[in-house]
């Protein structure tokens, strides 16, 4: 878990090097497929090879803001793990992994969470302890 800057920021790249890998689980797999899939379609069209990172802006921001809950205070982990376990189905679970998660299933997420733990690191993120989006 956590924020990985590119390692050479002069090529593109798939993967780490890519901006893959999810900052919150470290899960990459489906989202280098999609990198993939976005290099085929562009080498079609402009003939150049074309990588953005497949996550949005707001999951970037969402998962600085678990890491920083975790970080924060790393003995409320298991209580997270199970509260996002007993809310989510299998499928909605796969589906927020895998970067397919819609906005009705964000808001099941953030309900379950523990809500003053993340408010408290929201705010520090906000206030600049931790300025790096």
């Amino acid at each position: 878990m956590g924020i990985f800057e590119k390692r050479n920021p002069s090529y593109e790249g798939i993967g780490g090097n890519g901006g893959a890998i999810r900052p919150s689980s470290g899960y990459a797999f489906s989202f280098i497929q999609k990198q993939i899939d976005e290099i085929i379609t562009s080498s079609k069209n402009i003939k150049k090879l074309k990588v953005s990172s497949p996550h949005t802006k707001f999951e970037l921001i969402m998962d600085r803001i678990f890491i920083k809950v975790l970080r924060i205070n790393p003995l409320i982990a298991p209580q997270i793990f199970t509260r996002m376990a007993g809310n989510l189905s299998g499928d909605e679970f796969a589906k927020f992994l895998s970067g397919e998660a819609n906005f009705k299933l964000w808001l099941k997420v953030i309900f379950a969470m523990p809500k003053i733990p993340f408010m408290k690191a929201t705010f520090e993120i906000l206030k600049g302890t931790n300025p790096k989006w």
